[in-house]
């Protein structure tokens, strides 16, 4: 849908779904940037009175992460599966890409915000339990199979 030279893509993230589920649940009223040639944050919501601009980024799993997944479905009980990198790179990545975006729109008029949503899988993140019988599964999985970390992105 086109407006006034913006482009709404409905195509949503994970993230931007969850986001507008959680501002829904806590009725934070959001809208949705659209988007233009230049890179745009993607909502401004209003807390208090004040409007605030958010950047969502969402980290998914890239070539590496998935290298390290499907060894990891192989993985013997007990057997290592290692994987390296620079710590932070992607992060810090993210952070950088989101700086343009909150100041463009943002300038010193509003406050801005990033949210970063870690989408990986567990190694990559721990995952979230809900309750006593996913946790013992989950301390299960760590106690047949061992993780090694040396500098993850």
């Amino acid at each position: 849908m086109m407006l006034a030279g913006c482009v709404l893509d409905i195509k949503m993230t994970t993230s931007e779904q969850l986001f507008e589920k959680f501002c829904g649940m806590n009725a934070i009223q959001y809208e949705r940037i659209p988007t233009t040639d230049d890179e745009t944050p993607d909502y401004a919501i209003t807390l208090c009175g004040t409007r605030v601009i958010v950047e969502i980024k969402e980290l998914t799993p890239n070539e590496d992460d998935k290298k390290v997944i499907q060894k990891s479905k192989t993985a013997l009980p007990g057997e290592c599966v290692c994987w390296g990198g620079t710590l932070g790179k992607r992060v810090r990545h993210k952070i950088e890409s989101a700086k343009h975006q909150l100041k463009r729109l943002a300038a010193g008029k509003f406050p801005g915000v990033l949210l970063l949503y870690d989408a990986r899988p567990y190694p990559f993140r721990i995952p979230q339990v809900r309750n006593w019988q996913e946790f013992r599964a989950w301390l299960s999985l760590i106690h047949h199979r061992h993780w090694c970390l040396a500098g993850a992105e």
